[in-house]
């Protein structure tokens, strides 16, 4: 295994134009895992970055290691980084890589260009020479073919499509985000309006395959590729077929293309749920046809035979050719931004050939009036003759006469109606009548029944007053009286008192005790005082003193 870096690799690949010699340096290097791994991130049309522009590196980094490239790579892939996200996650990625490592390697990963003449082709066939597993996944689809050209093929049951003027596209929708390819695999980028209208969940992980359309195809083909300000604005997507990514990738479907037709039936258009009520009286109905022919005058007539009341606005449009859906979609925009606007629009022409029925098929048109906010009837053709309008409009007439009796109620049916509802209403008014007014005479009843019984209670109330009056105050006064003896006695017997006195006394003989012990004691004193005094007096030692002796 040889130990160049990738970015080496490239620069190796550019220096000689000869397919020999890069076929050469890439047999030298292509069992390099890293060299593997971004030559599949870079020329797998179905791994993108979501990002538009990357910037080029004009220093220095320390270096940026591949798996850490590689983790960020994923981010974008799976768009878990987007937008401003995104941005700042390369330039994070750029400021650490080297000048070479980003604008030789990195740098073209992401812009999906290696630039040096290498397609996958050229590495699968190395691969395929080397008798080695890997390979680049290869984006491709079916082209269509001249069947005059193969005359022994058509034979049978055919299913024959028209071959349309536009710029063939495969739309691939993953989580929540579509992107636009070439038949090439190369990523358009000027049809955010187309991206926008499949980036919905319900799409994900399908692959739409049809081709992009304008009125002009000279002027579509110039805008295709430009890089700044392409004027795509008038461009949409003619569909015609769908399948899983998964069918995609594996370069085979399980559905026949029959099968797959249904499946663009059910992808909505044509859904019940969708559809519109139509009025059951219209003020205004707005009609799309030709000025000319009888169509509109029967139209006309139809419609003021049954309501006259209903205005009529005619919008004149040719009923055939190669214009003839772009010019409706106009008038539907027209009709749609009008004050006021109709009530109910019908699209009508007479009978024709299928090429004449053929504007009545186109996906624009089907879209447009899909999106239509006013309830719509189509009338194309005679009972048998059937368009995809039919399908898409809220109701199929099948002749434009069938269309104004279904737009507008029979006035006849209208007056055995009021008629009708004037019976109807004369005697729900009387039912609603009679009802109140015995509520109300029964009320009234009841009222004067209340009223008397409430003079009653009122006099009896009067009457008991004024007789026990005089007996309720002589009760009261004894009362009182019996209250205030009992205070009276409360009064003179309180405990309180009885404590009081008591009180009185204790201290009473507590002071004459004192007094008592006092004198008491005095005189005990007195008594030893004398007492003394004899002692003293009789004493020996006082009386041998006088000259007394003991003998």
């Amino acid at each position: 295994m040889s130990n160049i870096k990738p970015w080496e690799i490239i620069q190796e690949l550019e220096s000689d134009n000869s397919r020999l010699f890069k076929e050469g340096v890439i047999e030298k290097n292509i069992n390099d895992l890293t060299f593997q791994e971004g030559l599949s991130m870079c020329l797998d049309a179905l791994i993108t970055f979501g990002v538009k522009q990357v910037p080029k590196s004009d220093h220095d980094g320390a270096g940026l290691n591949w798996s850490v490239f590689k983790q960020s790579a994923l981010l974008l892939i799976n768009r878990e980084k987007t937008g401003h996200a995104a941005r700042d996650e390369i330039i994070e990625l750029m400021n650490k890589a080297t000048l070479e490592e980003w604008n030789d390697w990195y740098r073209r990963i992401l812009i999906k260009d290696l630039r040096c003449g290498v397609s996958e082709k050229t590495v699968n066939n190395v691969a395929k020479k080397m008798d080695i597993k890997f390979r680049v996944p290869v984006f491709a689809c079916m082209l269509s073919h001249d069947g005059t050209k193969h005359p022994k093929k058509i034979k049978g049951n055919c299913l024959i499509e028209y071959k349309y003027d536009g710029v063939r596209v495969i739309a691939i929708t993953k989580n929540n985000n579509t992107t636009l390819y070439s038949r090439n695999g190369k990523i358009f980028s000027n049809f955010p309006h187309i991206e926008e209208a499949l980036s919905k969940p319900e799409f994900n992980n399908m692959v739409f395959d049809g081709e992009v359309m304008s009125d002009d195809f000279q002027s579509l083909m110039k805008q295709v590729h430009r890089k700044t300000n392409a004027k795509t604005e008038d461009a949409y997507l003619a569909l015609f077929d769908i399948l899983p990514l998964n069918e995609f990738n594996n370069g085979k479907s399980k559905l026949t293309t029959i099968e797959r037709k249904k499946d663009l039936e059910n992808s909505g258009y044509f859904k019940e749920d969708h559809k519109l009520t139509i009025p059951k009286y219209p003020e205004k109905i707005g009609i799309l046809t030709s000025a000319t022919g009888s169509v509109i005058h029967d139209i006309i007539h139809r419609i003021e035979d049954r309501f006259s009341l209903t205005h009529l606005e005619v919008y004149p449009i040719p009923v055939q050719g190669k214009k003839t859906h772009s010019e409706i979609i106009e008038y539907l925009d027209l009709i749609e931004k009008s004050t006021p606007k109709p009530d109910l629009i019908i699209f009508a022409r007479g009978g024709g050939s299928l090429e004449e029925m053929m504007p009545f098929n186109e996906p624009e048109l089907i879209k447009r009036v899909y999106d239509l906010k006013i309830p719509s009837i189509s009338a194309i053709g005679h009972e048998t003759d059937y368009t995809l309008l039919d399908l898409v409009c809220d109701l199929r007439a099948p002749t434009p006469t069938a269309a104004a009796e279904l737009s507008v109620p029979d006035k006849s049916e209208i007056l055995k109606d009021l008629k009708n509802f004037q019976i109807d209403f004369l005697f729900n008014i009387k039912q609603k009548i009679s009802l109140p007014e015995k509520i109300i005479l029964n009320f009234s009843s009841s009222m004067n029944f209340l009223s008397s019984k409430i003079y009653e209670t009122e006099n009896t109330l009067s009457n008991y007053i004024s007789n026990n009056l005089e007996s309720i105050k002589e009760n009261l006064n004894n009362l009182k009286i019996i209250v205030n003896e009992n205070y009276m006695k409360i009064t003179e017997y309180s405990p309180k008192q009885k404590i009081e006195i008591t009180q009185n006394k204790i201290a009473s003989l507590t002071k004459n005790n004192q007094i008592f012990i006092k004198n008491k004691i005095n005189s005990i004193h007195q008594n030893i005082f004398l007492l003394k005094r004899i002692i003293q007096s009789s004493s020996v030692e006082k009386n041998l003193k006088k000259g007394y002796s003991i003998l």
